[in-house]
């Protein structure tokens, strides 16, 4: 029986998109589907006559690559026109910090939300915290309590910070949707 090397450059081609298709990589890579002499040829380069944007969904398979949503037009520039004078601006509120907390500022925010929280314990004197976290404005943390039978019972409660600062507002808002019963603190 003979064996003829035809089948090999389709082989190869088709490991080279099982390699270039694995679903584990980190980053999907974008694969160019180029017509090169009437034959598919896939690369990472932009084929040089237009070509098709594949890249590889769940599956590992090559789909191709939804187009761009098209950008409306910018205003062409013109001469600003005078305005009349207008109240001032608000300021713009500003992102949260991009650091994180130093783990003395976290654990000060801590106790700033415990405070707050203490009016609605039954024994607040003995209340203490526990695993805070930040996600954005708002500190989540647990709170432990006495729960009337020698033991403490923990909750979650979260509290609103602006710039290092409690904000009462935003705390009650939360201490509500945590089904915290708010009606001690008004």
């Amino acid at each position: 029986m003979k064996k003829t090397l035809s089948a090999v450059p389709g082989a190869l081609c088709a490991l080279g998109l099982a390699v270039l298709a694995l679903p584990a990589l980190a980053q999907q890579p974008l694969i160019h589907r180029c017509i090169e002499d009437g034959q598919p040829v896939y690369q990472q380069d932009a084929c040089p006559g237009g070509g098709e944007r594949l890249v590889p969904d769940r599956r590992g398979e090559l789909v191709p690559l939804p187009p761009e949503p098209a950008r409306p037009p910018r205003p062409a520039a013109s001469a600003p026109a005078a305005a009349a004078p207008s109240a001032p601006a608000r300021p713009r509120p500003q992102p949260a910090a991009s650091r994180p907390l130093s783990a003395a500022e976290l654990r000060a925010e801590a106790e700033a939300c415990l405070e707050w929280y203490r009016a609605m314990l039954p024994d607040p004197h003995t209340a203490y915290s526990s695993r805070p976290r930040k996600e954005g404005r708002e500190l989540i943390m647990m709170i432990h309590a006495p729960d009337g039978q020698g033991g403490f019972r923990g909750r979650v409660a979260s509290c609103g910070f602006e710039a290092g600062r409690l904000d009462a507002a935003e705390t009650q808002a939360h201490a509500q949707r945590r089904g915290w019963t708010t009606a001690a603190r008004r």
